[in-house]
């Protein structure tokens, strides 16, 4: 009976190992969103998912894309009979990400 545990808890000290050194690498995509509706897609290979890599010039073409949506859409908060802000914008669509 005393062999019988001995096999179960190694079996069980193996597979405990295996699932926490044999982890697979994540790879998807990743959508990051401003607070006005701008958002951007990239594709993300990490060990660790919670790492991002943000390359540079993705970042400025983000920055540029969001004050142009700003530019246009022109968005101001109005409050509701509950006191609920939500966005108001100059032109429809913009609460789509349009910004022409």
């Amino acid at each position: 009976m005393k062999n019988y545990w001995t096999i179960i808890g190694l079996a069980t000290g193996v597979a405990i190992a295996l699932l926490l050194f044999n982890w697979p690498a994540h790879a998807a995509q990743r959508t990051t969103c401003t607070a006005f509706g701008v958002c951007v897609t990239e594709d993300v290979m990490s060990a660790n998912p919670h790492i991002i890599h943000v390359d540079p010039d993705l970042s400025e073409a983000a920055r540029e894309r969001e004050r142009a949506w700003l530019l246009f859409c022109d968005p101001t908060f109005d409050r509701d009979q509950h006191g609920v802000e939500h966005y108001v914008f100059k032109h429809d669509g913009c609460e789509y990400g349009r910004s022409k």
